[in-house]
């Protein structure tokens, strides 16, 4: 089997390089520096039995090769992503509606959509459309799943379950790709704050427990989005002055060890619990 599509070679050299190993470091077993190159760069081909060995060379198998490349990300789309997650998080409206005006420009219809989904201005026709994208993903690669994570507030409780359902059925391998771990455990722990605003205790609880299974809570920002969630759930379920009392405690460790835009950014989303009637 012949390796000929350039999307391979990308997925190789960001692998490679991630892994801290030089084009040389290939030449012991016999396969050569421009040989490899060619390669990376899509300008040659290369058969299945050479790939095997350079990924065994590093200790990765065919499979998680595999996953890498359903969760390829062109280099000008995951950019467009990161700029836009990051002007979400610091609601930077003048950066996010430049991303927008961008995408739309050059006709990136979804990453238009997800930005305007962050300016608050989606139409329900925006909505609809969206909603039958989201039902029809097949494979939940790392762009579906930060795609998701910017609308998802926008869709029905019952296609949000869906989505839920969906992750737990196909994506249960890819937890072993830090990347895609991390956006995905992102994204439920923004489905939770939506269940708790909108009332939905015991599936806001369900999926506490479900993240617990797979989530490390030792790692500091794992952990902070945890005890948020349940504090956030305690205050809007059980006990408010309780939860308040966590939930400041959590804001002022986050201003202490300079963690400023995370404070700013939970203390809004506590400031927006408090009006939930």
């Amino acid at each position: 089997m012949v390796i000929h599509n350039k999307m391979y070679g990308h997925a190789f050299r960001k692998l490679r390089l991630s892994k801290g190993y030089s084009l040389s470091y290939f030449s012991r077993i016999n396969i050569s520096k421009a040989t490899i190159s060619d390669f990376e760069n899509g300008r040659t081909i290369i058969n299945i039995e050479k790939l095997d060995m350079m990924l065994n060379e590093m200790n990765v198998s065919l499979s998680e090769f595999d996953l890498l490349l359903n969760n390829y990300v062109p280099i000008f789309q995951e950019e467009f992503l990161l700029e836009l997650e990051e002007a979400d998080y610091h609601q930077n409206q003048i950066k996010i509606r430049k991303l927008y005006a961008e995408a739309a420009e050059s006709f990136y219809k979804w990453e238009a959509l997800a930005a305007k989904a962050c300016l608050k201005e989606l139409s329900q026709s925006d909505i609809n459309e969206i909603s039958i994208f989201i039902r029809n993903i097949k494979e939940w690669g790392y762009f579906e799943l930060t795609f998701a994570y910017f609308v998802v507030e926008w869709l029905k409780t019952d296609l949000i379950v869906e989505v839920m359902n969906d992750f737990e059925r196909k994506n249960k391998n890819e937890y072993i790709i830090a990347k895609y771990r991390r956006r995905l455990f992102q994204i439920i722990y923004r489905i939770i704050e939506i269940f708790i605003f909108r009332d939905e205790e015991s599936k806001a609880r369900v999926l506490i427990k479900y993240v617990e299974r797979y989530h490390h809570t030792e790692e500091f920002y794992s952990f902070i989005l945890n005890a948020l969630a349940k504090s956030f759930i305690q205050y809007r379920f059980e006990d408010k002055v309780e939860a308040t009392l966590k939930i400041n405690r959590l804001l002022a460790f986050l201003e202490e060890v300079d963690c400023h835009v995370m404070k700013k950014y939970y203390e809004n989303k506590f400031n927006e619990l408090k009006k939930v009637k």
